[in-house]
């Protein structure tokens, strides 16, 4: 409360080179989770999710790639009333672009599900926040390149038991 530091983490991804944080969250337990994107070892940007307990000590690193190494980088993150991790930004698609990367973590860090959301127009897609309800649905939103000319917004909605690998 007074302001004085009780802890602080640094975060050197295996790329030795640079880390970004992009969102923080704290749980009911007071754990503290970090996302954003990492410099890989021979790979692009990957997502990188961290969970610290409230001293600080690292509980779990989780990163995620896009296919054949392209680039991912995370936005955003959420944690619901069960200690999943929900979190979403954009990689690169199948296909030269990038869409919508959403990912679940159990509260462990085992990935639940990865879905991808690649815009009518299969162009560029790129998420900007997640959101749970009380009973589990996802909310995501962001840019989507529609017509071939501009970006509009997009949400996309998930229901509490999809199951979707890439």
């Amino acid at each position: 409360p007074a302001g004085n530091l009780l802890w602080q983490c640094s975060y050197e991804g295996p790329g030795n080179s640079s880390d970004v944080a992009t969102a923080v969250r704290v749980d009911a337990g007071g754990n503290v989770y970090v996302t954003g994107y990492s410099r890989g070892t021979g790979s692009e940007y990957d997502y990188v999710t961290i969970k610290y307990d409230l001293t600080g000590r690292t509980l779990w690193e989780r990163r995620r790639g896009g296919p054949a190494r392209s680039p991912s980088r995370a936005c955003a993150l959420q944690v619901d009333g069960r200690g999943d991790i929900y979190v979403t930004g954009c990689g690169r698609g199948r296909g030269p672009d990038f869409d919508y990367v959403t990912l679940r973590y159990g509260p462990t860090g085992d990935l639940l599900w990865d879905c991808r959301y690649d815009g009518p127009s299969h162009s560029r897609d790129g998420a900007m926040a997640v959101e749970v309800d009380t009973v589990g649905n996802v909310y995501v939103t962001g840019a989507s390149w529609i017509d071939g000319a501009d970006y509009d917004f997009v949400t996309v909605k998930y229901s509490p038991d999809v199951v979707r690998f890439r």
